[in-house]
Parts: structure tokens; sequence; C-alpha cells
């Protein structure tokens, strides 16, 4: 048996330990062997038979006991990885590999949803032939060069912070050619990201490695690029590993640089100066709190994987914590995967930082495409979301079926003893799941709202003369907020009052003559007029705009509305009372039927969250409009207690008891909700 000639290793300190690292070149895979096994690979040359391996160990390690079934086990392991050499078997490996590489999208491609390779190509000879070009640039001097430029551009961007903060990333999409500005912004974020990617390239050649695969990759929904940077796994230093993952950002300063200088130099709003604040955000401020984010495998990851001396830092983790989950939770007993007090503490905290993170953006992701599928396809979007859903939580349900096989293959025996008790239990658990009923919930979106609220109105059209309305203001019964100006029609009572003075006297002269006619004529006219008059000075009481209860003011102060001309009807300001709050929220046809007046309700502020409202729903009323998703309709609700300082406008959630059902008609009307089945009407 003969170890493969083609096989790349290297042997260095990993973990704190001796450990070997192999690179298939066939396979492109990297394999990690402890020093007894990788030292023992190294001696099939052809010549060893399993005797003298056996031979061969006792000598190399005379402390340790080896015996026949250890080298079995050795020389299976080498087998198994297909290290040792067949001609069969590497022609078919090379065959394998081809098709691999001619098949662009292949069954490994959708293996990991929230990392999608699309597309590789093999840089290795360009990046050898261009690497003498820019070799300068991994000198101390240029990196060093590099990084006070980057410094130097960003105190120049913060001292001119003002003026970016005020921009615009996308101002140029606006111009009279959008398709061509966003071509051009793509192809620019394109080459930068692409320069990025290179400088992760030529810092493996660098350090004398090889690059394969460069190509495109979907990182949580998002279009990005990838390296392939395995090679530096046989980096026997932490420092290079760390300069090969910190290369692609180093790359970026100087990109970020020059567009800080286009930036600088072009005038304020053209296409080039908006293109150059785009790529300053792009390649600094995006970049870099992007690829550092050591909670995803991009560069930030590698980099603490170096220093922690850990290179499979995720999947460690990740392997640690279902260890965890299988001892603490299902009580299987299995070996420790990890050694070392500080290693286990290290792996847990990364784990669940990581799987805490990575849940909080898929559900923000799922959240976004889920509307965006439902607003392009209505209900087939809605299906497709679904099913995105369900691959999302295979990687979740997988482990969990594969624990709880685990746990029922290891109490097989406790299981059948209590068959009988299990079966009625199950029994029960699924009778009360279909029929026992139980009490809801509903949340909603709420808005505090106060108890009755009026709006105060012109009753005459006249100009606005002054106003003492500010938003907020408490006011009592009767207290003045605006005054109308009653000029025009105090000049009209005066005239109409004189007019019948002047037929009174015209009456009494009348009668004083015997003309009972003329008389009686002109009395007549005079009570009409002052009538007139009575009917003037009501309106002249009614330019003065007061509250008509006690309560607060709603209404923004308006003082430019002071000279206006207010037609009768025209609303001044709304007071409301706040003697008794009421909540206001909004459901669809869909949710109408878990709500009814009476339900009981309770309700938290934004403002003040440790403080729960409580009250019953007292009327729902149809809304003014509607949409081609079907009418909302307002729900009141009348709250027994109120807010310190209840303000109106203030938001909050409210929880609406809906009726009670079985935990499993809860369940489809959810279902029916998740999958908006109301967009099949």
């Amino acid at each position: 048996m003969r170890l493969r000639r083609d096989l790349t290793w290297r042997r260095f300190v990993m973990e704190g330990q001796d450990a070997y690292i192999f690179k298939d070149e066939v396979s492109q895979a990297y394999t990690k062997l402890d020093a007894i096994t990788g030292t023992l690979a190294l001696k099939l040359d052809g010549t060893l038979s399993p005797d003298d391996l056996l031979e061969f160990a006792r000598s190399e390690w005379p402390g340790l006991e080896f015996d026949e079934d250890f080298i079995a086990d050795v020389l299976s392991e080498l087998k198994r990885l297909k290290f040792l050499d067949d001609p069969f078997e590497r022609n078919a490996m090379i065959e394998a590999r081809v098709r691999q590489d001619r098949a662009q999208i292949n069954s490994t491609t959708f293996r990991n949803i929230f990392s999608i390779p699309l597309g590789t190509v093999d840089p290795d000879r360009f990046l050898t032939r261009a690497y003498p070009c820019v070799a300068f640039l991994f000198r101390p001097f240029f990196v060093a060069l590099g990084i006070a430029l980057f410094a130097f551009s960003g105190c120049f961007v913060w001292l001119n912070r003002d003026h970016i903060a005020g921009g615009n990333a996308l101002g140029f999409l606006g111009s009279g050619q959008p398709l061509l500005a966003a071509f051009i912004l793509w192809l620019v974020v394109t080459l930068a990201t692409i320069i990025h990617e290179l400088g992760h390239g030529f810092a493996v050649k660098h350090f004398g490695g090889k690059v394969h695969r460069l190509g495109f990759i979907f990182v949580f929904g998002m279009p990005c690029m990838f390296c392939d940077t395995s090679d530096s796994h046989l980096f026997p230093q932490r420092r290079s590993r760390a300069c090969v993952a910190l290369a692609g950002t180093y790359t970026e300063l100087y990109v970020a640089t020059l567009a800080t200088l286009v930036w600088w130099l072009t005038p304020s709003g053209s296409a080039a100066n908006q293109l150059a604040y785009t790529i300053i955000l792009f390649a600094s401020v995006g970049g870099i709190l992007f690829n550092y984010n050591p909670l995803i495998k991009m560069d930030g990851y590698f980099v603490l994987a170096d220093l922690l001396d850990l290179p499979n830092l995720q999947e460690d983790a990740y392997e640690y914590l279902g260890y965890l989950f299988r001892r603490r939770v299902l009580g299987v007993t299995t070996e420790c995967p990890v050694e070392g007090r500080r290693r286990k503490q290290i792996l847990a905290t990364y784990g669940i930082l990581s799987i805490l993170y990575s849940a909080a953006i898929t559900v923000v992701m799922y959240i976004i495409f889920r509307a965006r599928l439902i607003e392009s396809l209505a209900f087939v979007g809605s299906l497709l979301s679904v099913l995105l859903l369900w691959v999302v939580l295979q990687k979740v349900f997988r482990p969990m079926a594969n624990g709880a096989r685990l746990w029922v293959l290891d109490h097989r025996g406790w299981i059948r003893q209590r068959m009988v008790t299990l079966v009625a239990l199950a029994a029960l658990l699924v009778g009360l799941f279909f029929l026992m009923p139980v009490p809801g919930q509903r949340a909603l979106p709420a808005t505090l709202r106060p108890g009755r609220e009026i709006a105060v109105v012109a009753q005459d059209g006249l100009r606005l003369e002054q106003s003492w309305v500010t938003a907020g203001m408490p006011v009592e019964a009767g207290t003045l907020l605006a005054r109308l100006d009653p000029d025009s029609l105090v000049l009209d009572r005066a005239e109409v009052a004189a007019e019948a003075r002047t037929l009174r006297m015209d009456a009494v002269a009348a009668r004083a003559q015997g003309a009972d006619a003329a008389s009686a004529a002109a009395d007549q006219r005079a009570d009409a007029e002052t009538e007139r008059a009575n009917l003037l000075g009501q309106r002249v009481r009614r330019t003065e705009l007061r509250a008509p209860f006690a309560g607060v003011v709603l209404t923004p102060s308006q003082p430019e509305r002071i000279g206006e001309w207010l037609e009768p009807g025209d609303t001044l300001c709304i007071v409301g009372d706040f003697a008794r709050v009421r909540a206001e929220m909004e459901v669809t046809e869909m949710d109408l039927d878990e709500v009814r007046v009476g339900a009981p309700v309770r309700m938290r502020l934004r403002a003040d969250p440790g403080r729960s409202l409580h009250g019953k729903v007292a009327a729902i009323e149809p809304s003014d409009e509607a949409t081609v998703e079907g009418r909302s309709y307002r729900v009141w609700v009348q709250l027994d207690d109120a807010p310190p300082v209840p303000r109106a406008g203030l938001t909050g959630r409210a929880w609406i008891v809906t009726p009670s059902r079985s935990p499993a008609s809860h369940l489809v009307r959810w279902l029916a909700r998740f999958l908006r089945t109301d967009l099949w009407v």
C-alpha cells in the first residue's frame, strides 16, 4: 500500500496539539489528521506491510500500546479518505471533479440555503501571472501606506460628515437614463467586489498557496462573491492565515481612498460624485461592518478562528452544542467531542451567538422575501413563501429528528415497559388537541384615543383674527380658543338696529296722524329688523370659538392660519376628553370573526411598556377605505384605566381575547392567515 503522491501535506501545531493537514489536489478537499495517523500515512511508500507499520509505531511511540486492530483502523480510515494509491479510483475522482466543474449548479449547491454558490472559475493561472505586478502591495511599506491613506480619507470624511450625511447614494439613478445609471452602479460595485476577492487570492499567492475557485454566492439572499482560500490551512503560521483573511478589506482601502479623492474633486450632485459616494459607503463602512462580522463565515470569522487556533470554529461549536442537547435534554450518553474547559466555553459561547444571529437574520430576510412574494404573486407567492419556510426549517428539524430517534433507541426498553400508558397518554393528548376549548389571543397594533372627540368649527364665513390653540393645551369648558373677525357683522348689526329705530319712529308718527295702516306696516318692518339685529348679535357672539368641554387640544398649533378665511364648517381644532380613554385598532375581514364586542383586552404602550391597560371591545365599525385585499374594520376598545399622562396618538400593542376553540381549530385559523387564503377570492 502506498500513499497517493499528489497529496499535499503540512505538519504544524493546531489547537495545542501536533496535527497534519492533507490537501487532495483532485477533489480540493482538506483533511486534518492527528500526529500518529499522519505519521503512519507518510510511511506508506509501497514497501511496508501492516506488520511493518505496527513495528514502526511501537518503536516510535514506546509509551503507547498498539495492536493489529489499530493499524487496520488507520488503513481503513485512509482508504475511506481515498488517500491510498488506486489508479481506478483516482480516475473516477478526476471524472467526478470534471463533472462537478462543468455543472456550475449541482446537488451540493442548495445544501445550505444561507450560502448558495452560483458559478465558479479557476483563477489560479491568472493569479500566478498577475501576482508579480501587485506583489509590492504586500510589502510592509505599502501596507502601512494603505492604512495611512485610509485613515486620512476617514478623517477627511469625518470632517465633511454633515455634507456626506445629506447625500444620496443612489441619487444618480434618478437621472435622465436610469437604466444606464443602474448598470454603471452595478458595474462599479461588482468591480470593487472583484478587487476585494482578488485581494484574498493574491494574499494566498504571496504565501505560496493556490486558488482554484472564484465565483458568486448568495449569503442570506444577498448577492456576493467568494474566493476559495482553503490553501491557507496549509500555512503553518497563524499570522499568514490572518493576513489572507484581512487582505480583501486591505485592497478595498485603496478603492475607498480613490473614491474619496474623486468625491472631493468632482462637482457636488454630478453622477461621478454620487457614484464615488456610493463606493465610499460600500468599500469602507458597509464592507468593514459586513466582512468583519465573525458570526458568519466572512473575513472576520476566519480572523477569529485563526486567533483562537480553532480552524473549524463554527462546525465544532455546532457539534458541541448538539452534544450538550443530546446529553442534557435527551439524556443520551455520548462521547464528548471536545476536550479542555477553555475550548468548551469558547465553542458554547460562539455557537449560541452564531445561532441567535443567524436565526435573527433568517427571520428578517424571510419576512422581507415573503412580503415581496405575496405583493408580486398574491396567493402563489404565499405558497412559495411556505415552501421557502419548509426549506429553512429542515435545517432545524433534521437534527431534532435525529436526536429524537437516538433518544427512542436509547430508551426502547423503557418505552416497551410503558407502552400501554404511553398510548393512553398520546390518545388523551390527541383528544385534548381536537376537543378541549382553549381561549386564544390576537395581537394587534393599537393607538390611544380620548374617550370623546369634538371638532371646534367656524359657524360663519369669516376671517380668523386670533388663535390660542397649541397641541396638548388643557382647557376647561368655555375656554376661549380663537376669535373670528366680527367687524363686518358688528357694522351690519349697527345698520340694522338703526334701521329698526327709524322704522319705530315712522310708526309713531303715522299713528299720530291717524294712519293706522301705515303705522302697523312700519311696526312689522321694525320687528323684522329687530329680529335680524338679534340674529346678527348671536353671530357676533359665535365669532368666539370656545371649548365645548374640559379636555385637551389635540390639534397642533397653526399660527400661519391667522388671517385665513374660514368657511362655515371649517375645523379650527379638535378637543379630546381624557376623563376616559379608548384604543383604536384595525382588523381585516379575515380576522373579523376573532373579535367580539365585550371581549377582554390588554394593552401596553411603547411609552410605558411596564404598565398594562385593561378594557373591553366597545364597538366594531367599517373603516372608510377598502383595498384589493378587502375592507378593514375599526375596533374601539373602552379602557378601564388610563396611563399617568394620557396623550392622543400613543401607540402600543393590544391583545384581544378571542373565542374559545380547540387547539386544532386555532392552528387551522393560524395556517389560514399564514397562507393568506383570503387571496383566493
